[in-house]
């Protein structure tokens, strides 16, 4: 639904590249609610901290795993 919005106003691979960097995001979103135990208001109410809570997890490799899986079952379903 998302991907058919976009390639109406930017070409398909731009259109592909939008969806594939929410879906991304969105694993990602998925990973620090759930493990770094981070509400979505954090980040408004407190960007830095939040932001400094997120950046030590970014280069562990569980991370980065759990991330990829929750973003594969975001895309398949």
């Amino acid at each position: 639904m998302l991907f058919r919005s976009l390639r109406g106003l930017v070409s398909p691979w731009k259109a592909r590249a939008l969806v594939a960097g929410a879906i991304a995001f969105a694993g990602i979103g998925l990973y620090v609610g759930r493990f770094v135990r981070f509400n979505s208001w954090d980040l408004i109410l407190d960007p830095v901290m939040t932001a400094s809570g997120i950046v030590p997890h970014l280069d562990d490799p569980r991370t980065i795993l759990l991330s990829a899986s929750f973003s594969a079952f975001i895309l398949l379903t």
